[in-house]
């Protein structure tokens, strides 16, 4: 039988795993020897990983209230939902960037939150979200100068997450 563990460090969050009890319990015998520690038994969250247990010892990994909060934050909690992230017909290019004399549209996107929206969009992929990856790799060409039809893609990323925030890893 082959041993998996693995060891998650964040400033001085600890998060163990490991395919076999016994190395578990060796593991924290030997971190606590060295260290002052608490064990908190099964995770509820790491970072923004929330962790949801079952009683044959499965659980599903999801980021929901991190999801919840960003639309929130956004003031999008309310939005229409969406069950596709990116419209396969939308073609976005340099052609859509706001023209220098348009000074209205880049006002506009100069209040729009596009670079923290990709951001944390970007975040997600990375973390687990890998249904948003085309959606990530499209936006964020176009951060130096995001046009309407870029924050209107953006946009629809925050209508489908509101649809899927419950979406998670078994």
């Amino acid at each position: 039988e082959k041993l998996y563990q693995y060891l998650l460090l964040y400033s001085d969050d600890v998060l163990h795993a490991c395919s076999n009890q016994r190395q578990v319990n060796i593991f924290q015998k030997k971190i606590c020897k060295k260290y002052k520690t608490t064990i908190l038994g099964k995770p509820k969250s790491f970072l923004s990983l929330q962790f949801e247990w079952f009683d044959d010892g499965s659980m599903i990994i999801h980021m929901e209230a991190f999801i919840k909060k960003f639309l929130e934050r956004h003031n999008m909690q309310n939005c229409k939902k969406l069950k596709i992230p990116f419209d396969p017909n939308t073609k976005l290019s340099k052609k859509m960037e706001p023209h220098p004399d348009n000074k209205k549209e880049i006002e506009e996107m100069n209040n729009f939150p596009y670079r923290t929206i990709v951001m944390t969009i970007n975040y997600l992929v990375e973390a687990m979200r890998i249904d948003l990856s085309y959606h990530r790799g499209v936006v964020t060409k176009f951060q130096n100068n995001p046009g309407r039809p870029m924050k209107n893609a953006v946009i629809r990323a925050l209508r489908y997450l509101q649809e899927t925030s419950d979406l998670g890893i078994l």
